[in-house]
């Protein structure tokens, strides 16, 4: 859990830096096999859109869930 209120960019990059390596090697790896026709592969359109629609709807109720929250502890901060 995170108790400060902001993240300094040194930290931020030295906690994501292995992961967009490790994210860069890794896709590169798959975008090289595939231009040089050692891989061949494709996603259909249709559940691509119904997942898509899966997430949208998701992060939606997460997005409303979090702002109902967060304007709880405002209102919960005035009283006081």
């Amino acid at each position: 859990m995170m108790v400060t209120k902001g993240i300094s960019v040194v930290k931020l990059v030295a906690w994501t830096l292995p992961y967009i390596v490790w994210l860069t090697l890794l896709m590169g790896g798959f975008a090289a096999l595939y231009h040089y026709d050692y891989i061949e592969f494709s996603i259909p359109l249709f559940s691509l859109s119904i997942i898509g629609t899966a997430v949208a709807f998701y992060m939606g109720f997460k997005n409303n869930q979090a702002y109902d929250r967060m304007w709880e502890a405002r209102k919960f901060g005035e009283e006081l």
